[in-house]
């Protein structure tokens, strides 16, 4: 051993602090760089071997749009060369996109001037996020500026959901339970829609074309229009109320041109007695009467009349 307080005899001396060539990196693994082994950090070793010949400029900016290092997550490949493009352009280019993006940009199918720009009907970069997603659920054009829920006549939605009479017609409320709801439900839901439709609308005819249409109802002056659940609730009321009554009519039509002897369906009334004037049995049930059920003349004449009901 060494003196008192020296250093021990033997001992490794400590290796330089490493430095990557191309960056301030001194710690992480060492890679391979053009000027040798353990020259490059990580980043710098994947950017060599994409391409790049050298550090990277602080002045750096994107050839197609112009952002700078602080706008995108890394420099990627171009039509010039490596680290030519930002990451958005990129992904624009590998989309179909061809050139800068312009300046005074706007969605195709809304406002919206800023955010990322994606696929549309029209190509790539037309289209904003939100219209990109309803491009990919199958629409084919621009929201309505006006929105009002079919169920709960609500105004603000945040999206609009499909419903039983169309598209888009639900808010962010009532969508995701009719989307959830089992195609019974759906079915009954729109048996119900059709119905209020045709009940609260009346029947437009366009002369010039030959066309026969529905359309809104006109209200009355002294009538409060009922919004949401309230007018969905009353107009399936009215419409049970009139399909009983349409049936009840019907079958009472039925009774009326049925054969009052052996009340058969096939079987209507056809033959008038005389001479009371009752017309009251089929062909086959008067044929074997001599008197009439309802007064109890004695039937002398037999009438056909044509019954086509």
């Amino acid at each position: 051993m060494s003196a008192r307080g020296g250093k021990k005899k033997g001992a490794k001396k400590k290796a330089p602090a490493w430095k990557c060539n191309w960056c301030p990196q001194t710690k992480g693994r060492q890679n391979r760089g053009p000027d040798g082994p353990k020259t490059l950090c990580g980043k710098c070793n994947h950017r060599w071997n994409a391409g790049e010949t050298g550090p990277r400029s602080d002045d750096w900016s994107c050839d197609d749009c112009g952002a700078d290092d602080s706008k995108t997550s890394r420099r990627c490949k171009g039509p010039k060369g490596p680290a030519t493009l930002c990451e958005s352009c990129n992904v624009r280019r590998a989309k179909g996109a061809t050139g800068p993006p312009a300046k005074n940009w706007r969605c195709d199918w809304c406002p919206t001037t800023t955010g990322s720009r994606c696929m549309g009907p029209k190509g790539p970069g037309t289209l904003c996020v939100k219209c990109n997603d309803r491009f990919l659920r199958g629409k084919t054009g621009p929201l309505s500026e006006a929105f009002e829920c079919r169920w709960c006549a609500s105004t603000a939605t945040r999206r609009r959901f499909d419903g039983p009479t169309g598209e888009e017609e639900l808010c962010d409320s009532c969508g995701p339970s009719y989307a959830k709801a089992s195609d019974k439900i759906k079915a009954r839901l729109d048996h119900v829609e059709k119905e209020l439709d045709r009940l609260t609308s009346v029947p437009v005819y366009d002369v010039d074309a030959g066309t026969e249409t529905r359309g809104p109802a006109p209200k009355r002056a002294c009538e409060a229009p009922a919004s949401g659940l309230k007018a969905l609730k009353a107009a399936t009321d009215a419409t049970a109320g009139a399909l009983v009554q349409v049936k009840r009519e019907k079958e009472a039509l039925e009774d009326r041109l049925l054969c009052t002897i052996c009340m058969e369906a096939d079987a209507p009334r056809s033959v008038l007695f005389g001479p009371c004037n009752h017309f009251l049995a089929c062909a086959s049930c008067a044929a074997r009467l001599a008197e009439c059920p309802n007064c109890r003349a004695t039937i002398t004449t037999r009438t056909t009349i044509a019954n086509s009901s």
